[in-house]
C-alpha cells in the first residue's frame, strides 16, 4: 500500500493538535480531508489511539470518537487484534458526490465565505506561479 509523496509539513499540520471547540468535529473535519485531498493514503495505517491522541492533543475517548465518526461516513475501517488498528477506507461514493454530500447542509453564507476564501488562495497562487 504506497503512500502519495506529500509535503511533510502538510503531513505535519494533518496531526497537530486541536484547539478546544469542538473537539470530536474538529479531528473528523481534520482526518477527513486529509483523506479526501489524498494526504492520507487508502490502506494507510493511521498511528496507533495514544499516540494520535497525543499529537492531535485530544483525550483518548474524544480520538475514539472521532474514528466511530469515520469509521459511520466509510473513511475509516478499525481492526482488531495482531495487525489491527485503524486504517484509511476511500469511500465507493464518487468524491463528485461526496463533494455535493458535504455542502448540501452549508448556509448560502458559508458557501459565499467558502467561495472568498477559494478565490483569495487562487489568486495569492496565480501571483506567485506568475513571480516564479
Amino acid at each position: 500500500m504506497s503512500r502519495p509523496e506529500t509535503d511533510g509539513g502538510a503531513r505535519r499540520a494533518v496531526f497537530s493538535p486541536v484547539d478546544t471547540r469542538a473537539r470530536v468535529d474538529a479531528v473528523v473535519r481534520r482526518i477527513g480531508d486529509a483523506i479526501e485531498l489524498g494526504l492520507l493514503a487508502d490502506g494507510e495505517q493511521l498511528p496507533g489511539e495514544s499516540e494520535l491522541a497525543g499529537q492531535l492533543g485530544v483525550s483518548t475517548v474524544t480520538l475514539r470518537e472521532a474514528l466511530m465518526a469515520l469509521r459511520q461516513r466509510g473513511l475509516v475501517t478499525t481492526r482488531r487484534g495482531r495487525g489491527g488498528g485503524s486504517f484509511v477506507a476511500l469511500p465507493e461514493v464518487p468524491a463528485d458526490d461526496r463533494l455535493k454530500e458535504r455542502l448540501r447542509d452549508w448556509s448560502t453564507a458559508e458557501l459565499r465565505d467558502l467561495g472568498d476564501h477559494w478565490a483569495a488562495l487562487t489568486g495569492a497562487a496565480a501571483r506567485l506561479a506568475a513571480e516564479r
